[in-house]
């Protein structure tokens, strides 16, 4: 077979019939036109892929579930056995206790305070399984473990405290001599 020389016009299929080489002619009807380009397409701005945008959205809801519903779903789970409230009743006392503390920006705070309200909620479980229990060893037990979690639950409002007003906290008492002789 004959190779083409490189001045001599030979079609090359990618080009649909234009020649490979040659004079001006050549070049032009090498190059596709505006609309004949091909060139691969630039990715579309940030925010506007669908699937991107579709993956955010349900990460954004799964986010405000774990925000809003997981801590009472599992308050409700560990208090099932002794109560009869459901996770919307506990979504809405924790709002209010929430309302009533001042309604903390920071939250840190909020999570102390939902944390404080599931440890009293606790520790009066604790106190009455304490009292019903037909055993001397099991109250003994039981009175242990509420006197460590009241201690905590003391600690926890304590730092609750602390978070709301740090300058009074951590202010140091005046000291005065006193003159004895």
């Amino acid at each position: 077979m004959k190779k083409p020389k490189p001045t001599e016009q030979s079609t090359d299929p990618n080009l649909s019939g234009a020649p490979r080489s040659g004079g001006p002619e050549s070049a032009e009807q090498a190059t596709p036109g505006p609309q004949e380009r091909t060139e691969p397409s630039e990715p579309p701005p940030a925010g506007l892929d669908e699937d991107k945008h579709l993956q955010s959205q349900r990460s954004a809801h799964y986010a405000d579930v774990l925000m809003k519903l997981f801590v009472p779903h599992q308050m409700s789970v560990a208090l099932a056995a002794k109560s009869a409230f459901d996770v919307d009743t506990i979504r809405c006392y924790l709002d209010r206790l929430i309302a009533e503390a001042g309604n903390p920006s920071d939250p840190l705070e909020k999570i102390l305070i939902e944390q404080a309200a599931f440890m009293h909620l606790q520790l009066s479980i604790l106190r009455c399984d304490a009292i019903k229990s037909q055993s001397h060893d099991a109250t003994k037990i039981l009175n242990t473990a509420s006197n460590r979690l009241n201690s905590e639950l003391r600690r926890t409002i304590e730092t609750i405290r602390s978070r709301k007003s740090p300058k009074a906290h951590h202010a140091k008492p005046k000291l005065s001599v006193a003159k004895v002789a």
